[in-house]
């Protein structure tokens, strides 16, 4: 049961990132906006329809026309309609491109969520290993201590030398290890 809690902690902290993302975006509101424009579309083709079509074949037209299927099973001839459905078309084509851009932050969000508490964690080791080593290798502990603190802000070449420094404590750490 101990295993189930950080995954279940995950998840809930993914909601709230999702929940922060579709906030930040203002999803909700644009797909509230799309299902009106759909619906007002589907009920104009409806209504402008020459061969008896019913409410949900204007509906399955304005799918087609959203996803780019076109089956060809439901077609308009009406000017109205046809102005209609390329109005659709383009409206869906930057509902798809904001829909992307959502999915996209969110998974953002998440990764630079799941480093942050990498490096959080490892920070915590490592302040763990401060007490048993000597005052030299604890004060360069907590110079890497300070680096990973901000890690965002250093350039290239500073991310290399603490890599360099961290390999080489493991190495250290290693070696001591089978000395032991």
């Amino acid at each position: 049961m101990a295993k189930k809690q950080p995954k279940k902690r995950l998840m809930r902290a993914e909601r709230i990132v999702l929940r922060q993302v579709l906030s930040e975006t203002r999803f909700g509101q644009f797909t509230l906006a799309f299902l009106g424009v759909f619906l007002t579309c589907s009920v104009i083709v409806w209504l402008t329809g020459e061969n008896g079509e019913t409410f949900f074949d204007g509906i399955w037209f304005s799918f087609q026309v959203v996803s780019t299927i076109g089956f060809g099973d439901i077609t308009t001839t009406h000017v109205v309609a046809r102005i209609v459905a390329m109005v659709l078309s383009v409206i869906s084509i930057f509902y798809i491109a904001i829909l992307t851009g959502v999915i996209v932050n969110f998974f953002n969000h998440a990764i630079k969520m799941q480093q942050k508490n990498t490096l959080a964690s490892y920070a915590v080791r490592l302040e763990g290993l401060k007490e048993n080593v000597p005052d030299a290798s604890a004060e360069k502990i907590t110079e890497i201590i300070d680096k990973l603190a901000h890690l965002e802000d250093l350039s290239q070449e500073e991310l290399d030398e603490l890599r360099y420094e961290i390999m080489e404590g493991q190495a250290a750490a290693s070696k001591k290890k089978r000395g032991k």
